[in-house]
């Protein structure tokens, strides 16, 4: 929840929450910090008196109350509070994928945003116009996807053996025998178990360290040229005169996960257009989006923006300026309009 940094008096969101069991305030269950659920609720991204599963009914006015506090102190009125939230939680979102992107080498508008979670596709746009990313994927069970995803992981087991030395030395496999001879027992001998191995790296001096993939047994000057390409990828520069060292190896032991079959989403009967809400837009305040119904909307679909699309569990924004198509495989891909 918004709240002044003691030293420079700016704003921010988090790392505080509402916590358990207050919730946001527009829960109605007892909550009175301003969240970010809240700023999304009286921006009209979340429809005044939904209801979250069969036990929550969401309350504009309870939200309107919990941001006006906040307001008056900022001197601004509520759906300018509202959108102040917003555009915060925005920017730290922003700056983590900037840390798992651009600070690993990797440029975000070479790659889609995988939008999931309950909010997360209420935030989506706004993150892809902020990194340049041109292309967002909000699969059909966005709102369990970490849930689904840990059903299908497989079983993986990691060992590790503190290896200090200047160089890589040429019998490294050697040193973490007794590793892989463990990972064997500890799978019982499965011929389903996969062993990979990953030797951390750096340069001498460095306090940092890059994991690099190696086989089993491979050469030391091979697996140190892979470690210049790496350093160059991550930070832009290499230094193949330099000695390589090794501090740590690596083990990882999978099994595969036993076999989920997932259950198409049925198609729902009925018009997928459910109407229209007031959403809040900078510049030109409540603007009529049309919303639509995610169970209802036919494969090949396409939805121009400004425009909300309901999910069982999550909400969709799609900002003005955005298309969304739904595929084949239900997955609904948003790019920006031509």
């Amino acid at each position: 929840w918004p709240r002044p940094s003691s030293r420079r008096r700016l704003w921010q969101v988090g790392p505080e929450s509402a916590g358990s069991p207050a919730r946001p305030a527009g829960y109605g269950q007892g909550g009175t910090l301003p969240t970010v659920t809240d700023a999304n609720l009286w921006l009209g991204y979340l429809p005044d008196g939904g209801m979250l599963g069969e036990s929550v009914r969401l309350n504009r006015q309870l939200a309107k109350q919990a941001l006006q506090a906040l307001a008056d102190a900022l001197g601004l009125d509520v759906a300018a509070t509202a959108l102040g939230i917003r555009t915060l939680a925005n920017g730290q979102m922003a700056r983590a994928l900037r840390v798992v992107s651009i600070e690993r080498g990797q440029d975000p508008a070479e790659l889609a945003l995988m939008a999931f979670g309950g909010a997360g596709p209420m935030h989506a746009c706004g993150l892809a116009m902020e990194l340049g990313i041109q292309t967002i994927l909000i699969p059909a069970a966005c709102g369990v996807l970490s849930a689904l995803g840990m059903a299908v992981a497989p079983v993986r087991r990691d060992y590790r053996r503190a290896m200090p030395s200047h160089g890589i030395p040429a019998d490294w496999g050697q040193g973490i025998e007794d590793l892989r001879q463990q990972a064997l027992e500890d799978g019982g001998n499965s011929g389903q178990l996969t062993l990979s191995f990953s030797l951390d790296l750096r340069y001498q001096g460095q306090s940092f360290e890059l994991g690099i993939p190696v086989q089993l047994n491979e050469d030391a000057a091979v697996v140190a040229d892979r470690f210049h390409q790496a350093h160059q990828q991550q930070y832009g520069w290499q230094d193949p005169t330099q000695t390589v060292d090794l501090v740590t190896a690596r083990l990882q032991a999978t099994l595969p996960a036993p076999e989920i079959k997932t259950l198409d989403i049925p198609l729902e009967p009925g018009d997928p257009w459910l109407g229209s809400r007031s959403v809040w837009e900078e510049g030109r305040g409540y603007q009529e989006w049309p919303v639509y119904s995610r169970p209802r909307l036919r494969p090949q679909v396409e939805l121009m923006g400004p425009a909300l699309v309901i999910f069982k569990e999550s909400t969709v924004v799609i900002e003005a300026g955005w298309q969304a198509r739904l595929d084949a495989q239900g997955m609904l891909v948003l790019t920006p309009a031509a």
